[in-house]
C-alpha cells in the first residue's frame, strides 16, 4: 500500500498496518515528513500517537496498544517526497501498487476541478492493474482556513471524480457521502469516501 499526502501523521496507517503486508508513506512537504519519521525513529520530541493507537487496540482485542505500534513502524518502509501535480508522482520511480489511498489531498494541492482531475489521473498511474485506489475528498470547498490563513482548494464533486475514473477504467466499488454545511473555517458541502478497482482489460 501507497499513501499520497500522509501528512505528520500516523492516524490513517494504524487500520491498513493490521492488513497490508507494507505501507510507502509521501508527502510534498518536507516538514510533514521529518515529522513523521521522528515518530518512525522513537525521537524524544516526536508527537505522542499513543492514546490513539490504545484506542484501536481497545476496539481490535486482539493485539496490545504497544504491539500495534511497532506493528505499524514495521510495516512503513519509505518515507518519501512526492507532488501529485507530477505525472511521475514519485520522481524517479515507476513502482505500482495493489492500493493507493489518499485522504484530503489532491484537492489541497489544486485549485480548479479539472486540475483536480488531472492530478487524480497521475495518482491513478500508481495503481497495479487488478489494484485499488480509495479516496476520502472535502467536496465542494473553495477555500478552508487554518488559524488566520486562509487556502485555496479545488471544488471537486463526486460526479465529476466518478466519470473520470470510469474514464481511466476504474470499477467504482463504494461510494458513500455526508453532506455538510454552515462552516465558518471552509465552504465545504459535504466529504466523500470513493474505492475503486483498476480493471485495465475493461473496454
Amino acid at each position: 500500500m501507497i499513501e499520497i499526502g500522509t501528512g505528520p501523521t500516523i492516524y490513517s496507517l494504524m487500520v491498513p498496518s493490521l492488513h497490508c503486508d507494507s505501507i510507502v508513506c509521501c508527502d510534498f512537504t518536507k516538514a510533514n515528513r521529518e515529522e513523521l519519521q521522528k515518530w518512525l525513529d522513537k525521537k524524544d520530541d516526536a508527537f505522542n500517537w499513543h492514546p490513539y493507537i490504545e484506542y484501536l487496540a481497545s476496539i481490535n482485542g486482539k493485539r496490545s496498544a504497544g504491539e500495534i505500534e511497532e506493528n505499524i513502524r514495521s510495516k512503513i518502509t519509505a518515507n518519501l517526497a512526492c507532488n501529485v501535480r507530477r505525472q511521475d508522482v514519485i520522481e524517479g520511480k515507476e513502482d505500482q501498487y495493489d492500493v493507493v489511498f489518499s485522504s484530503l489531498c489532491i484537492e489541497a494541492a489544486t485549485r480548479t476541478i479539472p486540475d483536480y482531475l488531472r492530478c487524480l489521473e497521475n495518482v491513478c498511474r500508481l495503481v497495479k492493474p487488478d489494484g485499488f485506489l480509495v479516496i476520502y475528498v472535502v467536496t465542494g470547498q473553495s477555500f478552508y482556513k487554518i488559524g488566520n490563513a486562509k487556502h485555496m482548494s479545488a471544488p471537486i464533486d463526486t460526479a465529476s471524480i466518478l466519470t473520470k475514473l470510469k474514464e481511466l477504467r476504474f470499477k467504482v466499488l463504494i461510494t458513500s457521502s455526508l453532506p455538510i454545511d454552515d462552516l465558518d473555517f471552509s465552504d465545504m458541502n459535504g466529504i466523500a469516501f470513493i474505492a475503486a478497482q483498476y480493471c485495465c482489460e475493461q473496454s
